[in-house]
């Protein structure tokens, strides 16, 4: 259907197998479009013209589609009983493309755990608010600290979300959503495999939509999007110094971070104080200048990584400590990994949730606006 020489859509009396096409599909999903039934068993012209009970059936569902306030409404959608390619899509007719969200859960549990704060539990909210979202788990991903050491067991996690976004989420936006342990594996999976132009994912770059981590190790110093944007105010320093992860030289670099990046620092009520592994005294250059005290959290961090003797003595060497003492500090690093009250466990997932909808949401109306032009 032409308006003043412009497509607009298909209209009364187009004849196309689309329009068949469309009415197989109406009557099948809506109990009123059951008339279109008589012209589907005629066949032929009659089955693929675009008659008035088609613009009748058509201006029906575009009046419930709007009346629901879950519809995204834009001047693209009216109830005029044309089917345009925004209702074509808004109807289902057409698909939109399915928005990745991948989760890696924190240190010690499973991927489809559902308890807050891990990821995969969020992320399904997520996927009820907006029914072309697919929650991607990383499976083949341990989240363990010994067998394997969570250095190797991160690297088993990027690994994964490489052979995912590869060969099986293929198309379509991604989200990266990890928690502790998991934010390393978002934090290197952006960083090594999309945004650097040797990555094995680096074609994937415009795809990635949004970020979101909890706890993360590599937050880059100072930087707190999802805290900036959520009210809960920006970490404070510690021991004079700016506050990251407590990855020190790995953490993310500010020119790294896009805005969509969303680290969430939650800082209870003590400042973040017991939030050991996202809110460390790094510096705002730990890369090849980190502050000291940060400096000392790190070492302890790279032994919990690799488990390696050596790296025990490293720190020993520079607190001039007895390595015994720092075997302790290390087994009580290891104790809260496994469990504890602390600002790391206690994160409200909520803020989260609604600015991943909000962004999935987003991009479905632009999709739908655009005439397939946004991909």
């Amino acid at each position: 259907m032409e308006v003043n020489g412009t497509w607009v859509g298909y209209g009364l009396n187009d004849v196309s197998a689309t329009v068949q096409a469309m009415k197989a599909n109406f009557v099948k999903r809506f109990s009123y479009a059951a008339p279109l039934q008589a012209s589907l068993t005629a066949g032929g012209t009659a089955a693929e013209t675009y008659d008035q009970t088609m613009v009748d059936v058509v201006t029906q569902m575009q009046k419930a589609y709007l009346a629901d306030k879950a519809t995204i409404h834009s001047d693209a959608l009216q109830a005029n009983g044309v089917m345009n390619w925004s209702w074509q899509v808004r109807s289902g007719f057409i698909a939109p493309p399915k928005i990745t969200i991948l989760t890696w859960q924190g240190t010690g549990v499973d991927m489809f755990d559902t308890d807050s704060p891990q990821p995969y539990g969020a992320a399904q909210y997520v996927a009820k608010a907006c029914p072309n979202v697919v929650v991607q788990p990383i499976g083949n991903y341990p989240a363990s600290v010994t067998n394997p050491p969570m250095g190797a067991s991160a690297q088993m996690g990027v690994d994964e979300a490489v052979r995912q976004v590869n060969t099986v989420h293929t198309v379509g936006p991604i989200i990266p959503f990890g928690y502790s342990q998991g934010g390393i594996c978002a934090s290197h999976f952006w960083r090594d495999e999309v945004l650097n132009p040797q990555g094995r994912c680096h074609n994937r770059l415009p795809d990635v939509i949004a970020a979101a981590t909890f706890g993360n190790p590599c937050r880059s110093p100072g930087v707190a999007n999802g805290n900036a944007n959520c009210g809960w105010g920006m970490p404070a320093k510690q021991f004079g110094a700016v506050t990251g992860g407590i990855s020190g030289p790995d953490c993310l670099k500010p020119n790294e971070v896009p805005a969509f990046w969303y680290d969430y620092v939650w800082l209870g009520t003590d400042g973040g104080a017991t939030e050991l592994y996202t809110n460390a005294p790094v510096g705002d250059n730990p890369w090849t200048a980190e502050a000291p005290a940060g400096h000392v959290g790190t070492l302890v961090y790279n032994a919990v990584q690799k488990q390696d003797f050596l790296n025990v003595v490293e720190v020993a060497e520079a607190l001039l400590m007895p390595v015994g003492m720092i075997e302790e500090i290390y087994n009580g690093i290891m104790f809260l990994v496994a469990q504890a009250a602390a600002d790391h466990y206690d994160y409200n997932w909520l803020p989260a949730i609604e600015y991943l909808t909000g962004v999935c949401q987003k991009w479905t109306a632009d999709y739908i606006n655009s005439g397939g032009t946004q991909t």
